[in-house]
């Protein structure tokens, strides 16, 4: 199964893909700018023209990227911009105005515009099929029978518009008082194969499925006319395609899905090769012999070929001396096990054991959108119990300048009042990057009272400087307007890359009454506290998990199994925890 250089060492790169234990030979994650094994600073670009990465889709009037000749067109958080040649035909493009165009050859064009107006295109000297309004994020298209001019009628306010040759936008091409052409970009690196090779690449393509094209996305190539490439096929599937030996092309089973972001591997052997789109059916191929021994990673496409890839790259990855097994295939590169859906921010989840938790953080559930990576819920095949993954990422919810911390986290939706005894039981398996990351994974959460100016925390488990800290906080001040300081209870240094089962008995009394936090690790007690704990102000207290953490740079990830919380009494879990999942966590 899938694993990462965490588990095996290296938790600088515990991101990193690996399939079988093997670690990719390189991995580069465009989009949020990790790499491994090559560096930008390795890549050869060919790129002749400006750009930028304005898409139709782009909210009307939002800000984007420029790039100059030479440059690689990086969108933070998104990946890289590959386009096929393209000519813009409407002049000084960024201050719209009613025109009619210079002559244009026969073939099928496209217009599209952003802002809150529109444009519509009608002939002039030439003869059109097709046509319409473009608004923001609705193209049209026309096929231009007869060469000859047409017309541009601008309505309303526009930010950006661009009339193209091709069946579908590409990103806009700033022009002055002339049409301009971008050309393709190039961007290679070297690369020692062996005799057995794999290819991975996560790409969003913007290829309608209507449009019959082959599209390349990643070549391993002897900068020659031997290689083995990843491309999007003519029928819109993925496919894989040996140019050299025996020869062979093989396709994925469905269909790509445009404008979503999909990911394919393609594994290479002499006599024995696979494909798989998504982690779907593995379609294998048998060409006895290799073309030449590859020297070189081209992205996007060949210098020269006709089928330039277009849409963002987010990541690609391979294993130089590896063909990656069809037993391990479908898992390379998946971010959930089967049956885990992502998460988006302030979803409900669950009921998970009869709680509802709310994703992202409960005081503020609408400031932005979660990354598509930060939180996962699914279902322990081995238990039929909860299976969460959180990772964390600079810059993740909240924002950056928030007074908010970086977090992906589930929270109780309901409140316990104090005095109300409550038992949690969950395995946690910690990676490395969340123990350095100094990490809060659990806590029971007071909410803030009526009047109060500060807000602390009943009880919390967190990793500091590579240790697993329980730490607990009370006041009866009425409204509460010190922060008080927490009391350490307990603190180990907690595995990396290893299930952590944890049972907890809490009531929580800021009068010292009831008061009560055991903790069970792994069936032994190691904190049996009847010490004053929580907040007289605080109308109820709920739970929450995940990642929470100051911004320090860098991914964290954790995963929590069987999470159940409630009144009932949970002991029996001390002894006899519930089965863990048998897939390995990522």
């Amino acid at each position: 199964m899938l694993t990462h250089s965490g588990i095996l060492g290296g938790a600088s790169n515990y991101w990193v893909l690996s399939a079988g234990g093997v670690l990719a030979s390189f991995d580069m994650n465009f989009a949020d700018g990790s790499y491994f094994g090559k560096q930008l600073s390795d890549l050869s670009i060919t790129s002749t023209s400006p750009s930028t990465d304005l898409l139709y889709t782009t909210a009307a009037g939002a800000s984007y990227n420029s790039f100059s000749a030479g440059q690689l067109r990086l969108t933070p958080g998104v990946g890289y911009l590959h386009e096929e040649t393209r000519t813009n035909n409407l002049l000084n493009s960024t201050a719209p105005a009613t025109q009619t165009t210079g002559s244009l050859a026969t073939g099928t064009y496209v217009l599209w515009v952003n802002g809150t107006g529109s444009a519509s295109v009608a002939a002039g000297s030439a003869t059109i099929t097709g046509g319409g309004s473009a608004t923001n994020g609705s193209f049209v298209t026309f096929v231009v029978t007869v060469a000859g001019t047409v017309t541009v009628t601008k309505t309303g306010s526009l930010n950006a518009f661009q009339l193209e040759n091709g069946a579908f936008p590409t990103s806009l091409i700033v022009t002055a008082g002339v049409k301009l052409t971008r050309n393709r970009d190039t961007v290679n690196f070297p690369q020692t194969f062996g005799a057995a090779y794999t290819g991975y690449a996560r790409f969003t393509p913007y290829i309608p499925a209507s449009v019959s094209a082959e599209y390349e996305i990643l070549n391993f190539d002897d900068a020659g006319s031997n290689r083995a490439t990843l491309a999007r096929g003519t029928a819109g599937t993925l496919k894989g395609a040996l140019a050299g030996g025996t020869g062979v092309s093989i396709f994925a089973a469905d269909a790509l899905t445009p404008n979503t972001s999909n990911r394919g591997i393609f594994s290479v052997a002499a006599g024995s090769q696979a494909i798989s789109q998504n982690g779907e059916t593995v379609v294998t191929g048998s060409a006895a012999v290799l073309p030449g021994t590859p020297t070189e990673v081209t992205i996007g496409s060949l210098v020269g070929a006709t089928g330039a890839f277009n849409g963002y790259i987010e990541r690609i990855a391979g294993w130089a001396n590896v063909a990656v097994s069809s037993a391990n295939i479908p898992s390379v590169g998946s971010r959930l096990i089967s049956g885990m859906l992502e998460v988006p921010n302030g979803a409900s989840v669950g009921p998970i054991d009869g709680v509802t938790y709310v994703a992202g953080n409960a005081d503020d559930v609408t400031s932005t959108t979660v990354a598509s990576w930060a939180m996962a819920h699914g279902v322990n095949p081995s238990t039929g119990g909860s299976l969460d993954r959180f990772e964390v990422r600079p810059g993740d919810y909240p924002p950056p300048g928030s007074a908010l911390k970086e977090r992906a986290e589930f929270s109780q939706s309901n409140l316990l009042a104090n005095g109300t005894t409550v038992w949690v039981a969950y395995s946690v398996y910690l990676f490395q990057s969340a123990i350095d990351g100094n990490c809060t994974v659990g806590q029971y959460h007071p909410t803030q009272g009526v009047g109060d100016t500060v807000e602390g925390t009943n009880l919390y488990m967190a990793v500091f400087n590579g240790t697993l800290r329980f730490d607990k906080q009370t006041s009866t001040e009425v409204p509460l307007v010190d922060f008080p300081a927490p009391t350490q209870l307990f603190f180990n240094t907690p595995p990396a890359g290893q299930w952590i089962k944890f049972v907890h008995q809490i009531n929580v009394d800021p009068n010292g009454v009831t008061s009560l936090w055991k903790v069970w690790e792994n069936g032994t007690l190691i904190i049996n506290s009847t010490a004053a704990m929580g907040f007289a102000n605080s109308p109820g207290n709920h739970w929450k998990f995940g990642l929470y953490r100051n911004t320090i740079g860098g991914n964290s990830v954790a995963w929590y199994a069987n999470m159940e919380f409630g009144t009932s009494d949970l002991s029996a879990r001390i002894a006899a925890p519930l089965a863990l999942p048998l897939d390995t966590p990522y």
